[in-house]
C-alpha cells in the first residue's frame, strides 16, 4: 500500500469512527488506535521511503473530517523515548485539539537521532523533510503552518533543520537542548524563524550564558542558549539587549526575549529544572517536560505556536 493509499484509508476509517469506535491494526503500514468519543481523533503509523529505507512516524489527526489542510506540529523525541510514552508525557495533543492541528512523531533509527554532523545527521534531516513533503502533498498539512518541536537529542535535530530553513517553519520550540557548537559558523537561517528554547536552570548539559557554552551532550557539544538565540536573532533582525519577565506565582521561571525582533526569539529558564525533570517516572522521561511542579512546558510551547497557527 503506497503512502497516498494509507492516508486515504485513514480518512475513511475516521469517517467510520465518527459514528462509533474502531480499533485494530491495518497491516504493517497503518494502524489506528481507538479514541473514545466525543473527540474524533486517530493515531496512525505511517511508513514512507526516505534515502532508500523505510521510515515510520505516528500521525495524530483531530476533526479531520471537517477541515482541509491543517497546522502541523512535528515532534522530534529524545533518545529512548517511545512514541506513545512521549505523547502522554508531553501532552501537546490536549493543547492542539481545539485548533484541529495535526501532530507528527517521526521515529528515529536505533532509538536516537544522530549526535554529530555527517551522513547520519543528513539522513535524519532528509527523513523529516520527506515526511513533511508527503503530508503537504496529500492535503493533510498546511505548508505555511509547519511547526517543529524538539526534545533533548531531537532538539539538536530541530535546530539543524531550522538553520537550513528547508522547509520554512512557522515556529520552532526546543526543550532541554541547544545548537551543536560545530554548527555555529554555518547556521545562517535564510529568514526570521520564531524560536523558543525551554531549559532547566540546573541542567548540566545546557548552559544559558555565553562563556559557559560547549557543554557535552552525548557526542555533541552545545552552544549556550544565549549564543543560539543570538544566531536566530540576527536572522530576525533583533536589536540589542533582552527583556526579562518573571513568571507570576511561586515558580522561579524567567522569560528572556530578544528586543525588537521581526518574530519572537526567546528562552524560558526554569529554576530547579534539570535535564531529568522533577516528577519524572523513569530515566525514559528525561528531558521531556522540564518542570518544578508549577510550570507546564507543553502549555508554554503551544502558547508560543498558537499565534502563528491561525
Amino acid at each position: 500500500m503506497d503512502v497516498k493509499s494509507q492516508f486515504a484509508r485513514g480518512r475513511r476509517l475516521l469517517a467510520l469512527r465518527a459514528a462509533g469506535c474502531l480499533s485494530g491494526a491495518f497491516g504493517i503500514m497503518l494502524g489506528l488506535a481507538c479514541v473514545p468519543p466525543p473527540a474524533v481523533a486517530a493515531a496512525g503509523r505511517v511508513t514512507i521511503a526516505s534515502g532508500g529505507s523505510p521510515r515510520t512516524a505516528i500521525l495524530i489527526e483531530n476533526r479531520r473530517l471537517k477541515k482541509g489542510r491543517r497546522p502541523a506540529i512535528v515532534v522530534l523525541r529524545a533518545a529512548r523515548k517511545q512514541g506513545a510514552r512521549l505523547r502522554r508525557s508531553l501532552s501537546l495533543e490536549e493543547m492542539a485539539r481545539t485548533s484541529g492541528a495535526v501532530l507528527i512523531y517521526p521515529e528515529p533509527l536505533s532509538g536516537h537521532w544522530a549526535d554529530e554532523s555527517g551522513p547520519e545527521a543528513n539522513r535524519d534531516m532528509r527523513f523529516v523533510r520527506d515526511l513533511i513533503a508527503k503530508l503537504v502533498s496529500h492535503g493533510i498539512a498546511n505548508p505555511s503552518k509547519i511547526f517543529l518541536a524538539g526534545v533533548g537529542g531531537g532538539g539538536t535535530l530541530a535546530l539543524r533543520l531550522a538553520c537550513e530553513g528547508k522547509p520554512k517553519f512557522a515556529g520552532v520550540a526546543i526543550l532541554a537542548s541547544s545548537l551543536p557548537s560545530g554548527l555555529e559558523a554555518s547556521c545562517v537561517p535564510p529568514g526570521p524563524v520564531p524560536l523558543l528554547i525551554i531549559s532547566g536552570g540546573s541542567d548540566p548539559l545546557v548552559a544559558h550564558q555565553v562563556g559557559n557554552e560547549s557543554l557535552p551532550q552525548d557526542k555533541a557539544e552545545l552552544l549556550s542558549v544565549d549564543k543560539t538565540l543570538s544566531l536566530f536573532g540576527k536572522a530576525a533582525g533583533c536589536g540589542s539587549g533582552t527583556t526579562r519577565t518573571v513568571f507570576p506565582g511561586k515558580a522561579r521561571a524567567y522569560l528572556d526575549k530578544l528586543n525588537n525582533c521581526a518574530v519572537p526569539v526567546e528562552a524560558i529558564r526554569i529554576e530547579g529544572g534539570g535535564h531529568i525533570p522533577q516528577g519524572a517516572q523513569s530515566e525514559a522521561e528525561a528531558g521531556i517536560s522540564l518542570t518544578n511542579g508549577e510550570v507546564n512546558s507543553a502549555k508554554l510551547v503551544w502558547e508560543f505556536f498558537r499565534p502563528f497557527a491561525g
